[in-house]
């Protein structure tokens, strides 16, 4: 067995052992995943980000996102990617604002969490987006903007009433 492969799913360099993530990551995790390599290419993604995206794998795979999904604004997101891959900082809850294929008619938020893949060595293997659906908590902050604007519509009239007596 050479110095890099060993069994039970662990890697060995330098004297130090660490366990290899499990083979089931993109299957089983609700979780939008995608990896890009440096020239943004997608690699691969999950069943949930086919679900997002609404494209196999096997149609996206080898082009970049702006070509796999021509009807989603892909040009941000893959500025802030090259930012990324330039930088080798991280840039957490990116808003992507889109109509999924699977929900044509209503408008989803996701927030994306980009970061750069290296090696050991420091070379810079590509990008992993990793996005989560948020419509639910951004609708839910946009009741309570409203909500508070209705509080302070109300509370003027009464706030008037008492300071005039």
């Amino acid at each position: 067995m050479d110095g890099d492969a060993h069994p039970r799913g662990t890697g060995r360099r330098g004297g130090r052992t660490r366990p290899s993530p499990p083979r089931n990551l993109f299957t089983v995790s609700p979780v939008g995943l995608f990896l890009l390599d440096p020239r943004l290419r997608l690699i691969r993604f999950n069943p949930a980000g086919e679900g997002m995206q609404g494209s196999s794998v096997d149609e996206a795979v080898g082009k970049r996102p702006t070509e796999a999904w021509p009807g989603f604004p892909a040009e941000t997101v893959e500025r802030v990617m090259e930012q990324v891959l330039t930088t080798g900082e991280p840039v957490i809850g990116v808003e992507k604002y889109m109509r999924p294929p699977g929900d044509p008619d209503h408008d989803h938020v996701y927030s994306a969490n980009v970061f750069r893949l290296q090696d050991d060595e420091g070379r810079i293997l590509g990008i992993a987006d990793a996005t989560i659906d948020v419509t639910d908590r951004h609708l839910a902050q946009e009741r309570l903007k409203v909500l508070a604007e209705v509080d302070r519509l109300v509370r003027l009239p009464w706030t008037r009433r008492n300071a005039e007596r």
